[in-house]
């Protein structure tokens, strides 16, 4: 658990990440990170029958005008830079980012510039972009929006919200609501490599206990064995 500022004007409840104790050992809770304001744990491949280690990022980016605004999205970018030569990321949280309709990748990437006078222009282990279409019934882009879309970009991260099963068409793609209106700011990012493991996303619907929305995420693993495991030592023992 991250917790409060100390000098924080008034109470806020930090970062909390919650896991089941079953799977527990193949999660590390790491510790470093320069800001009150990200939560990483590292989800090891050999227990989750990953491909690579997972790090997952429980994030606040706080409002651009906010006394506890950090660059935040420079720092993020920091911790990526860190994380990613070691396996895959996985970003969920309140960026207080609109993207509108803007794409989060390079639009028109294309190998085919290597033919362009016979001069291979770019290198031949260069990744191009993904085109996949993104729903966003939030039309608006702020400032903080646009520097997640550029990291983004530059890290190979894709945005979830509006893209998959349950919020596919992004009808319910509003996460926050104020007395301005509707907006989406809470989001999930992935590691394009690993859009093919997403099972699920959705937005869960606005209740009086928060004035944002729950968002969840299914990721496919195999750790199927390991509960079988744990069933058949609860049937020997009953």
């Amino acid at each position: 658990m991250q917790k409060e500022k100390k000098n924080a004007r008034r109470h806020s409840g930090g970062i909390i990440g919650y896991y089941k104790k079953e799977i527990a050992k193949g999660i590390t809770n790491i510790n470093g990170t320069k800001s009150q304001n990200r939560l990483w744990l590292k989800l090891e491949k050999e227990f989750f029958g990953f491909k690579e280690d997972l790090y997952i990022c429980a994030i606040y980016v706080p409002p651009i005008n906010s006394n506890y605004f950090e660059n935040d999205y420079n720092l993020l970018e920091n911790d990526f830079n860190t994380f990613a030569r070691q396996g895959k990321i996985l970003l969920m949280g309140d960026m207080n980012a609109r993207t509108g309709k803007c794409p989060d990748f390079i639009k028109g990437n294309s190998c085919q510039i290597n033919n362009f006078d016979a001069e291979n222009l770019i290198p031949d282990y260069y990744e191009v972009d993904t085109k996949i279409s993104r729903n966003n019934q939030d039309n608006v882009t702020n400032v903080q929006g646009k520097s997640l879309l550029e990291l983004c970009i530059a890290s190979r991260l894709r945005i979830l919200n509006g893209r998959f099963i349950g919020d596919s068409l992004g009808y319910y793609m509003f996460t926050y609501m104020s007395i301005n209106g509707y907006s989406a700011v809470d989001y999930a990012l992935i590691s394009e490599s690993l859009l093919s493991s997403v099972k699920y996303f959705q937005t869960d619907d606005f209740t009086y206990l928060s004035d944002h929305v729950q968002i969840q995420l299914t990721l496919n693993c195999n750790i199927k064995q390991i509960f079988d495991l744990k069933s058949h030592i609860e049937k020997k023992n009953g």
